[in-house]
């Protein structure tokens, strides 16, 4: 079943056996940026694990932040 026109993609999750490959992956997907598969532009990002996911939240504010003055 495909999302409603307009909706966001959503995510697509894939464990993959071997680091190597998740890592080559990774790398091949950062030299090819912007990704486009069919027209859509495709984002890889690594898992991580919870410690760093909920340190990285910390800064979610601080971000938004200079998101913000860096575009004015």
């Amino acid at each position: 079943m495909k999302p409603a026109k307009g909706a966001p993609p959503r995510p697509f999750i894939a464990r993959l056996h071997y680091s190597q490959t998740r890592d080559l992956i990774l790398k091949l997907a950062s030299q090819k940026f912007p990704f486009n598969y069919n027209g859509a532009r495709v984002s890889f990002y690594p898992d991580l694990i919870l410690d760093v996911r909920n340190q990285r939240k910390e800064y979610d504010e601080m971000r938004k932040k200079c998101r913000v003055d860096s575009s004015s």
